[in-house]
C-alpha cells in the first residue's frame, strides 16, 4: 500500500488541540508539531500526514521513504499532473521534486 503510515501492527495516539490561528499560534503549533514528529521517528513511527504543512522534507522522508517512489508512479501515469492539489503540490515542494 502507497504512503502506509501504520505498515506493521501499531496504536496510534490522536490529538486534538485548539490553537490560536494568529502568527504566535501558528507558529507555536508549528513547533509542537515537529517536536511531535521528531519524537515518532525517533521511535520508528511515521506520522499521519496533517492538513496543516508543519512538517519538514526531511521529516516527510524519514516517516515515508517510499514517498520519492510513489510520486514517480503518479507522473507515470498523470504525466500532465491533471489530478493535483494543494497538498500534492506542497509535498513534492518539500521533497524538492516540484
Amino acid at each position: 500500500m502507497a504512503l502506509n503510515y501504520a505498515p506493521g501492527p501499531a496504536y496510534s495516539l490522536v490529538l486534538y488541540i485548539n490553537q490560536p490561528t494568529n502568527a504566535d499560534g501558528n507558529a507555536r503549533m508549528r513547533a509542537l508539531t515537529r517536536a511531535l514528529i521528531d519524537v515518532t521517528i525517533k521511535h520508528g513511527g511515521r506520522f499521519f500526514l496533517p492538513y496543516q504543512l508543519h512538517y519538514t522534507g526531511k521529516e516527510l522522508l524519514a516517516s515515508y521513504p517510499e514517498l520519492p517512489s510513489f510520486l514517480a508512479k503518479k507522473l507515470q501515469y498523470d504525466p500532465g499532473e491533471l489530478f493535483s492539489s494543494i497538498f500534492y503540490r506542497a509535498v513534492k515542494a518539500l521533497i524538492g521534486t516540484a
